[in-house]
């Protein structure tokens, strides 16, 4: 793609354009976009010579068409850029360890995370470089903050723990030293020294994490150019001005993947979690997600006399009508959004083991953990050959990233492109019939200046010719 520097384009839909091509994105309709812009941009500066012969009315509707214009096809491209991916469900229930196996293969990145409560819901999207962009309320959205919050210590224990903590911490901190500002913290160390960094802006025990407005972590790992992930706390946020910022990405996201331990599949804490902080904040498309699929497995082998085969399909269909009833008790009628036909919910619920993952990527220097299932499987399943593409297919990890991120991605790519032709086909349409009544106008004028022997005669009827002629070159093109 090539931004033609005679076109006035807004900054925005520049930074937005390329935006859309570093994320990996390529819009078929590029040139027909920057066609456009062209056509409409140079049309307007031909005709502007020409002011005190057309109509005032005629002149402002063309701005403000190209304007229009111009805002809607950023405003299309800002919104839908990006397939947004929601990752929630209680804490410990499995999120951490599959974005380790999604997103970093065999490096554990996310792995420290869990082991303090986190404050800070934090992104995760494809960056050249290793890093995490840290970004601080203004003095102003803090002061707010802060005048929101003494009403929720008064009424809210879990807020009171949480928010009396970073209270007694603020106290002996120079926030003025970081409200406003934007740090970067580069992984160029350890796994554990990065995360050291980190448990200060976005663990509930971190000096600066209630100042903290969004934490994005950039990866480079090319399968997340144009995708765009949040990961929900497992607790309620406490910073209000935060939680609804997390509320509109959930409204607006593609896919939200709701994890749940399968030994407990959607037990009453994971539907209470649900109805609280998923369903009422408009999520569209949910996908229900079993995690340790490979714990279930082994306590259910002595059910099916070691048959392994036969053990992995009872087992994926007992989890399956288990979490189905349980979603069939929900009192969806009531809520705000009916977000999901339960009962035909079985297409959009998925097990993964992200510990089957590790083994096939790491089959001869395995964890401590990965030998011990691998011993146990052995022991369980007699006479069977587990390799790695038993354990990738166990994983369940490659196949929910091609089905859901891979295809999800050239949906989200095939939508946006029919946007942009919708936007295209009627603003042509609405560029030819605003040309028109400038050409019909002009005919009329001449019409008139030909009738009445108008002083200057020639005069006009040359100029308004001159508009008739650039119309008409431009409607060809357009045709």
């Amino acid at each position: 793609m090539r931004i033609k520097n005679n076109v006035d384009f807004s900054k925005e839909i520049k930074e937005n354009m390329l935006n859309l091509h570093r994320n990996g994105i390529y819009l078929e309709l590029d040139d027909d976009i920057y066609s456009n812009f062209k056509l409409y941009t140079d049309v307007k500066q031909r005709l502007e010579p020409y002011n005190e012969f057309i109509n005032d009315e005629q002149l402002k509707n063309l701005d403000e068409f190209i304007n229009n214009f111009k805002n809607k096809m950023a405003d299309e491209i800002r919104l839908n850029k990006n397939l947004k991916i929601v990752f929630g469900g209680q804490s410990q229930s499995g999120i951490s360890s599959f974005l380790n196996a999604l997103i970093y293969g065999k490096n554990h990145i996310f792995d420290n995370f869990k082991h303090n409560t986190n404050l800070v819901p934090y992104k995760i999207c494809y960056g050249s470089v290793n890093k995490i962009e840290i970004e601080f309320y203004t003095k102003e959205d803090w002061r707010l903050i802060l005048k929101k919050n003494e009403k929720n210590l008064r009424e809210d224990n879990f807020d009171e723990v949480v928010l009396r903590n970073i209270y007694k911490k603020a106290v002996y901190l120079e926030v003025e030293n970081y409200l406003g500002r934007k740090i970067t913290v580069k992984r160029d160390c350890t796994d554990e020294e990065f995360i050291n960094r980190l448990d200060d802006y976005i663990s509930c025990n971190g000096d600066y994490a209630a100042m903290v407005k969004n934490v994005t972590i950039y990866t480079d790992n090319e399968e997340l150019k144009g995708i765009e992930i949040l990961e929900l706390l497992g607790t309620k946020d406490p910073i209000k001005d935060r939680a609804k910022e997390t509320d509109d990405f959930i409204s607006n996201s593609d896919i939200l993947f709701f994890f749940s331990c399968a030994g407990k599949f959607m037990d009453n804490g994971d539907i209470n979690y649900l109805k609280e902080n998923i369903l009422n904040k408009g999520a569209k498309n949910i996908v229900f997600v079993g995690s340790k699929f490979d714990d279930v497995l082994l306590e259910e082998a002595g059910n099916f006399k070691g048959n392994l085969d036969l053990t992995v399909d009872m087992t994926f269909n007992k989890l399956k009508k288990q979490a189905i009833k349980s979603l069939n008790k929900l009192d969806i009628n009531d809520m705000r959004y009916k977000i999901y036909e339960f009962e035909n919910s079985a297409k959009k619920i998925e097990f993964v083991s992200t510990i089957s993952h590790d083994i096939a990527n790491n089959h001869y220097i395995m964890s401590e953990l990965g030998k011990e299932i691998f011993r146990s499987l052995n022991n369980s399943f007699k006479g069977m050959h587990f390799n790695r593409s038993f354990f990738k297919k166990l994983s369940n990890v490659d196949r929910i990233k091609r089905e859901y991120l891979i295809k999800g991605k050239e949906e989200k790519t095939k939508r946006l492109k029919r946007k942009c032709e919708n936007l295209l086909k009627n603003s042509d349409i609405y560029f030819k019939n605003s040309l028109k009544d400038i050409k019909m106008d002009c005919i009329s004028k001449m019409d008139f200046c030909e009738s009445q022997k108008v002083i200057k005669k020639d005069e006009f009827e040359r100029n308004y010719k001159n508009i008739v002629e650039i119309v008409d070159k431009t409607i060809q093109k357009l045709v």
